[in-house]
């Protein structure tokens, strides 16, 4: 389970009674003055639309005064992503950093608003980068608050490490072949079996720590490390494209903006391929409108709920990015019902797909059925 699917757990959970808000908003992550300001300006808005909501009562004002709070705490601001969620009730509030920007957005009610969150699930953003250099291998989990190396106990520190007991290690490292043998082997042979028992150690420590995960995987490294390191890793979701080069040299957040893009590309390919495959669902399989899809969704028949729900923009808050996704869902009057049915596709099981809002030929929602 993903954390964020482990925040969405414990909101569909929630059971207490009293007045929920959700509150929704870009923010910015590159923390200048001018930036935290605006993000502030935008908070105190939202705010303000959660007081004059009319479902607003006087049990949450203590959770309120609390987020005022936030108004005058720049280390807060200084330390955000592209968006920002706040779930809160009378015990109290949760700040969620979003992994994608968000037109701004407040709801208040006696359940927090989960689709957001379901949607941006569905949008994929956290991955993993494992660096296959010589000198200090290296696996980088990167999600929606940072990125920062996994402390994996069984990866090799380095191949001269793994070698320095060996009588061949460190002389053949640096040759290229050679027609010396050793125990049967040509110097070529030997150092070939040692870079390979070095990567299978990498492998090995990297599968057992990816186990029960599903996120994409980037790959760094020369051409020759990568092709060997394929033909060892068994995970399932290895991108083709990789990072060519040795990234030893880069630290883990230069990992992670040069793998995020490559990681984009994989989950827009995905996203339009199950567009293309529900084109191809049989008509008794698949529904589209909301009134079907709810019965649907109260009878536990929802695999996949498909919602148009994000547009493609150019006018980026990310540095060294020329475009990003935000996720709009702003209409109040489509809100509520789509909420509904997206809690009840989740409690049962299904899956919540967010798509372009232009992914099909009007902006209705569709859903592929299991029965």
């Amino acid at each position: 389970m993903t954390k964020t699917e482990a925040i969405l757990s414990k909101l569909l959970n929630a059971d207490n009674d009293g007045k929920k808000i959700s509150l929704f908003q870009s923010t910015h992550p590159a923390s200048s003055s001018a930036n935290i300001q605006e993000d502030i300006i935008r908070f105190k808005n939202g705010l303000q639309r959660v007081r004059s909501d009319n479902k607003y009562d006087e049990s949450i004002d203590q959770t309120l005064n609390s987020l005022d709070n936030l108004l005058d705490d720049t280390e807060f601001w200084k330390h955000r992503t592209v968006g920002l969620a706040i779930f809160g009730d009378e015990k109290g509030y949760e700040a969620v950093s979003l992994p994608h920007d968000i037109d701004e957005l407040s709801y208040v009610d006696n359940q927090f608003l989960v689709t957001p969150l379901a949607l941006m699930n569905s949008l994929g953003s956290d991955f993993y980068v494992l660096d296959i250099n010589h000198t200090r291998p290296r696996l980088v989990e990167v999600s929606s608050v940072g990125c920062q190396e996994v402390k994996l106990e069984s990866m090799p520190s380095s191949f001269e490490e793994m070698t320095a007991n060996i009588e061949y290690g460190k002389d053949l490292q640096h040759q290229s072949g050679g027609s010396d043998r050793f125990h049967g082997h040509t110097d070529e042979a030997a150092l070939q079996d040692d870079a390979m028992r070095y990567y299978r150690k990498i492998v090995e420590a990297v599968e057992n720590h990816l186990e029960g995960h599903d996120d994409p995987v980037v790959l760094v490294g020369t051409e020759n490390r990568i092709g060997e390191i394929r033909k060892l890793l068994t995970y399932h979701r290895v991108l083709e494209d990789y990072i060519e080069g040795n990234g030893e040299h880069m630290d883990e957040t230069g990992l992670c903006n040069a793998g995020r893009p490559l990681v984009e590309k994989y989950n827009q390919t995905k996203r339009q391929t199950m567009v293309n495959q529900f084109a191809e669902i049989i008509p008794d399989r698949k529904l589209i409108g909301i009134d079907e899809i709810h019965q649907a969704a109260q009878e536990g028949r929802i695999d996949t709920l498909f919602v148009p729900s994000y547009r493609i923009t150019s006018d980026t808050v990310r540095e060294g990015f020329d475009e990003s996704i935000v996720v709009e869902l702003s209409d109040d009057n489509k809100i509520e019902p789509i909420e509904a049915v997206v809690r009840d596709v989740l409690s049962s099981g299904g899956r919540v797909q967010a798509v372009a809002l232009d992914a099909f030929e009007d902006d209705q929602l569709r859903a592929s059925c299991r029965y």
